[in-house]
């Protein structure tokens, strides 16, 4: 007996019973849990299609879903593991930074610090113990207090603003040097430099001079490996074979740290570097352990500052207008010791207090360069403005790539770079609700280090303004590359392609030094 059946008779049953399944899935997927539940946005493919628009195209893909409803100031994106929702209006966001009990940030620290630096049960008891418990603050609660009292205005601040500043003074001043060995001007790829600048004028104000770093120059470039692959090792899967690369940066970084601490080099950090001991002693975290959270202590000393820094030095010596302005602003605040002296005072305060086109132009940068998402936990069912329905156990998000590109909010140049945008004097800054600016995130996810940020790019910024001119190496126009929006947004975005400069002395200024005062 014969038996056969043609291709078509299996295919079209088939085919039919995959776009039922489909229909009834996108059925369940739009489906609300209440009826105030923000509108849903469906995905191509059901529950895993905005999983995998994220992995592939980051907060891009994001931002396309914004464009994509322009009159929601909040929406649903249903997924595998619940629901997400996505915040993009201002007003709503100051609402979420109000409701800091029912939208906590405090549930996601022990997922996120666990993936991202490897920690131990032993370790994660500790985090965990703390960050769900209301009647004592513990490790994570005790480390947060720290630094918003530390880097607060104030005298700590003053005191590491002036060892930041001073570190990125001599390595700049030694970079004259370098100049001036190969006849005073070198061809640099402007992002490595600024990154290799940062990194070790950071190790150094923060970990002492004989930092990791410092002892292992080769762990720089490993760094930057673990910041790359953070992404890989938050997704979790086999992270040592998946983000091969960032986990033996991590690994590396951490086996230096330990041995840091192990041989009591921490007594020659800063004061900020000490009092993190002394809180992790308490705590009862061994040295390992401490070793990993002081990786990611580095990493947030490190990543926003080097590439906000390239971003405004990119934008200020691409445009001669702008250069000029902001120029002739640093030039008035400086001042000499005698009327003989080559020196010239550099004082961060009044930097940040009266050179405001230089602020205003940092504002910016973080504006178009920072796509970052404030990420809460609903941990119980809510209200949110007393209109939409939140349900306990999703994941909500304040969405700063949408906000920070919207035209209703910026005007119609909100893609373009505007540096007198956040002037006092500016018109349309006055009319912006201050929740559109996510730079610093907000509410009880502000950063702490909001303060000492400014105080250290400025100061960095500011020098090389003062004492270099940086340009194409072919003397045409500094190109202004994309950026690189299509991965998780952990930190300002980084360029779509590498700019090479050519750095020269600054002509009139051979031989002027800085000396800086922060008093």
């Amino acid at each position: 007996m014969q038996f056969s059946v043609s291709i078509s008779s299996i295919s079209i049953p088939v085919f039919l019973f995959v776009y039922a399944l489909v229909a009834v899935l996108k059925h369940l997927e739009t489906k609300k849990t209440d009826a105030r539940e923000p509108p849903v946005v469906a995905s191509p493919i059901p529950y895993v299609g905005h999983i995998i628009g994220m992995l592939l195209r980051g907060s891009r893909y994001l931002k396309s879903l914004g464009s994509r409803c322009p009159n929601l100031p909040i929406f649903t994106l249903p997924m595998l593991n619940g629901r997400t929702y996505i915040v993009t209006s201002p007003a709503l966001a100051a609402q979420v930074q109000r409701a800091s009990k029912a939208l906590s940030f405090n549930p996601v620290i022990p997922e996120v610090v666990n993936r991202v630096l490897g920690l131990d049960a032993g370790t994660m008891k500790i985090i965990r113990s703390g960050v769900e418990s209301e009647d004592e603050r513990g490790f994570v609660g005790d480390t947060q207090d720290m630094l918003y009292a530390r880097l607060a205005p104030g005298e700590s601040l003053d005191e590491l603003t002036a060892a930041a500043g001073n570190e990125f003074l001599a390595q700049l001043t030694d970079y004259k040097e370098i100049l001036n060995a190969n006849g005073g001007k070198k061809t640099e790829e402007l992002l490595g430099w600024v990154k290799q600048l940062v990194t070790v004028a950071t190790a150094r104000f923060l970990y002492g001079p004989e930092n990791p770093l410092a002892i292992q120059p080769e762990l720089e470039p490993l760094f930057w490996d673990f910041d790359a692959g953070i992404p890989g090792l938050l997704l979790n899967v086999y992270p040592s074979i998946t983000a091969s690369k960032a986990y033996r940066g991590r690994e590396a970084l951490v086996k230096a740290f330990t041995n840091y601490l192990t041989a009591g080099k921490k007594s020659t950090g800063s004061a900020l570097t000490q009092t993190r001991g002394v809180i992790a002693d308490k705590h009862g975290l061994d040295v390992e352990s401490t070793a990993r959270c002081e990786v990611s202590f580095l990493f947030a000393g490190i990543t926003n500052t080097a590439v906000t820094s390239y971003w405004l030095i990119l934008h200020i010596f691409a445009n001669p207008t702008l250069l000029k302005r902001i120029r002739k602003e640093l030039e008035l605040t400086l001042k000499a010791p005698s009327e003989k002296s080559s020196v010239r005072m550099m004082n961060i305060k009044t930097i940040t207090k009266d050179c405001k086109l230089l602020v205003s132009t940092f504002r910016e940068t973080l504006r178009l360069y920072s796509d970052n998402a404030s990420t809460r936990v609903v941990t119980t069912d809510t209200v949110l403005a007393d209109q939409y329905f939140l349900k306990k156990g999703s994941i909500l998000q304040i969405a700063g790539g949408i906000m920070h590109s919207d035209s209703t909010i910026w005007g119609g140049d909100a893609g373009q770079f505007n540096p007198e945008r956040f002037l006092e004097d500016s018109t349309k800054q006055k009319s912006v609700h201050p929740a559109a600016f996510r730079g610093f995130g907000g509410g009880a996810t502000l950063c702490p280090g909001r303060h000492f940020a400014l105080n250290e790019i400025l100061a960095f910024v500011a020098v090389v303004v003062l004492l270099f001119d940086v340009s194409s190496v072919d003397d045409e126009e500094l190109p202004i590359p994309k950026k690189k929006d299509d991965v998780l947004a952990i930190h300002i975005l980084e360029p779509l392609e590498q700019v090479h400069v050519q750095i020269r002395r600054r002509e009139g200024w051979d031989q002027c030094s800085l000396q800086l005062e922060t008093s």
